[in-house]
């Protein structure tokens, strides 16, 4: 099951590898679960830090602000205004900020007290588990607050901490010397911290931890049971994310290798080696990326279109690196004339036709912008196109498809009779005559798979090619009396 009654989620974004990211700018992709829009990233191409909770992210601008999507649980994405923080940090419900004056500001959930930040304005750095946050003093110390069911927040003394992450329930130092410190609650081995004093950063999931060696390697111990601790081999890993069961690292190369649960794809990582910065929801995952130049910006959808009718249209931008994006979500759509017609997202209404009989849709992306004209047609011209289509196919068939040689002609004569009644404005005789005197020739293979004894039509492969084009005339002029 995807989400249990209480969210178990936490990420722990570690703060000394959010400054790293610092000096990397660039656009939001996110891939993964998305049921609550959490993969719908912003755009722009100024991001520098980003963090990932349970079911939201939170990214830092390179002028200091911020921005949040995804759950709006307890006012995830009220961010705080101001333009002066420089790093980022996620729990399941709440968010932490550090600000350049060395003071933290929260927001979100307050169960535990998680929003009782402790006063001062000499922290460095910051992380959140699950429903506890920690942050790292400028003279080595650590503060922890939020829940402490398990001891997460009971901080073992000392003032040679460099670095610090949160786990579900438990959490992490990691100290000068290159050892980490673990505490809080250790159901599958998540505290028991391998031996060793060559580690430079540290991150917690549900119910284990990870760490990066000095040698590019990396390292995690805990719960196991989905392969969320079998790490790949390599040792040019600069930064990793861990959060519920899976995990992403970054190479020297600019790519993202991700292990553990995939049941919604979070490890389905994009292609490309121009990555910055990565974080780990539950069930979704989200990296900085620079962009590559844009080459195209290109509209997909129908030639035409029938007024008073809804067309999805989709915008697709192609990458100088050959990569294609779907873009509708993130596209600001217009149209022209805008009497005429309206658009939502890739979503095309068109109320009328006006003189010219077409419509300009314009999809604009943040790199580009392109047009395109759609023909609108009228209910009456649709209707007539599709009755054309049904006759010029009845002429094309053997003839020993129709029961006898005089049929073919006949359907052909009754297709021109509905076709004058619909120029006539003839609507009403025209649906009785495309009911009774054509369809009912036509749909037996529909209705029961064979033909029937009414049908003219003794195939089931002529008459499921007409079939269809006539049930569409009849909307048409069923739209066309109303």
């Amino acid at each position: 099951m995807k989400k249990a009654n209480l969210r178990l989620m936490t990420v722990a974004i570690l703060a000394v590898l959010t400054f790293s990211t610092s000096a990397f700018a660039g656009s939001l992709v996110a891939w993964g679960d998305n049921d609550v829009d959490q993969c719908n990233v912003p755009v722009g191409d100024n991001f520098v830090a980003v963090a990932a909770g349970g079911w939201h992210n939170l990214a830092l601008r390179s002028d200091g602000s911020l921005v949040a999507w995804g759950d709006d649980y307890e006012g995830l994405n009220n961010v705080p205004p101001g333009n002066d923080f420089i790093a980022i940090a996620c729990g399941s419900y709440h968010n932490l900020a550090l600000k350049s004056d060395g003071s933290i500001v929260t927001w979100g959930d307050d169960n535990e007290g998680l929003n009782n930040v402790p006063p001062g304005n000499d922290f460095i750095a910051i992380a959140c588990g699950s429903f506890h946050s920690l942050a790292l003093k400028s003279d080595g110390s650590v503060l922890a607050w939020g829940d402490n069911l398990d001891n997460q927040c009971d901080v073992p003394g000392g003032n040679d901490f460099v670095a610090i992450a949160g786990g579900m329930y438990h959490s992490l130092g990691l100290k000068t010397d290159g050892t980490v410190l673990p505490w809080g609650y250790n159901y599958s081995g998540e505290v028991d911290v391998p031996d060793g004093n060559h580690f430079v950063a540290i991150g917690g999931g549900q119910t284990l931890s990870t760490a990066l060696r000095s040698d590019g390697t990396l390292a995690a111990w805990g719960w196991n049971a989905l392969g969320q601790c079998d790490i790949p081999e390599g040792n040019d890993f600069t930064a990793f994310a861990t959060c519920f069961n899976h995990t992403l690292a970054l190479e020297s190369d600019g790519t993202i290798v991700a292990w553990g649960d995939n049941y919604w794809g979070q490890c389905n990582v994009p292609s490309g080696d121009n990555f910055g910065g990565i974080a780990a929801g539950d069930y979704h995952s989200v990296a900085l990326t620079a962009d590559p130049e844009l080459t195209e910006l290109e509209i997909v959808g129908p030639n035409t279109v029938v007024e008073n009718s809804q067309t999805q249209y989709q915008a697709f931008a192609h990458y100088s690196d050959g990569a294609i994006e779907n873009v509708t979500a993130l596209a600001e759509w217009s149209v022209e004339p805008n009497d005429i017609a309206s658009i939502t997202g890739g979503l095309l209404t068109v109320d009328r036709i006006d003189s010219s009989g077409y419509v300009t849709v314009t999809a604009k992306h943040d790199d580009g912008e392109t047009d395109i004209a759609i023909l609108v047609k009228s209910f009456a011209d649709a209707a007539s196109e599709a009755l054309v289509k049904v006759a010029e196919d009845i002429s094309n068939f053997d003839p020993n498809t129709f029961k006898n040689s005089n049929m073919a002609n006949a359907l052909t004569n009754k297709i021109d009779e509905v076709l004058a009644m619909i120029d006539s404005g003839m609507y009403e005789d025209a649906l009785d005559k495309l009911e009774n005197d054509i369809l009912k020739k036509t749909d037996g293979c529909a209705n029961s798979g064979v033909p029937d004894k009414n049908d003219w039509i003794e195939t089931c492969e002529q008459q499921e090619q007409i079939y269809p084009l006539v049930l569409e005339t009849i909307e048409y002029v069923e739209s066309l009396m109303e």
